[in-house]
């Protein structure tokens, strides 16, 4: 199926995707730092909107291949954090680095190549769980 996210495109195989989140990716073993616990909280509450996107891509959300927490977020109570989350693609077009698509308020998701795969990177604002 074609997603266009930014400049960027990828042919992802849905039922081929969801066959290796089931079948060969663990959740991203995060360390006990205060964020890494509060990404690990809030990735189980995410929206309706947000639980759509990952599911249309055949992404489990939990099962990240790296996160990493980078900068507080500009609202109270919030952190910023950056997600690689692993794709089948039958092809990819990237034009464009770090050329992302607002899937809501605080989401953003593009597709990159890392080591020659084409990957969903998400830029990712969460609330602190315990502020």
């Amino acid at each position: 199926m074609l997603f266009n996210l930014g400049d960027n495109m990828a042919d992802v195989d849905v039922e081929a995707t969801k066959k290796l989140y089931t079948e060969r990716i663990e959740a991203y073993r995060l360390c006990y730092c205060s964020s890494c616990r509060n990404y690990q909280e809030r990735i189980r509450r995410i929206s309706p909107t947000a639980a759509r996107f990952f599911a249309s891509l055949g992404v489990v959300p939990d099962k990240a291949e790296e996160v990493w927490a980078y900068l507080p977020g500009k609202a109270p109570f919030t952190q910023q954090y950056s997600c690689v989350f692993p794709l089948v693609c039958n092809s990819a077009q990237i034009n464009s680095h770090q050329s992302y698509t607002e899937i809501e308020e605080g989401l953003l998701a593009g597709f990159e190549l890392i080591e020659g795969e084409a990957v969903l990177v998400v830029d990712w604002t969460l609330r602190w769980v315990h502020p």
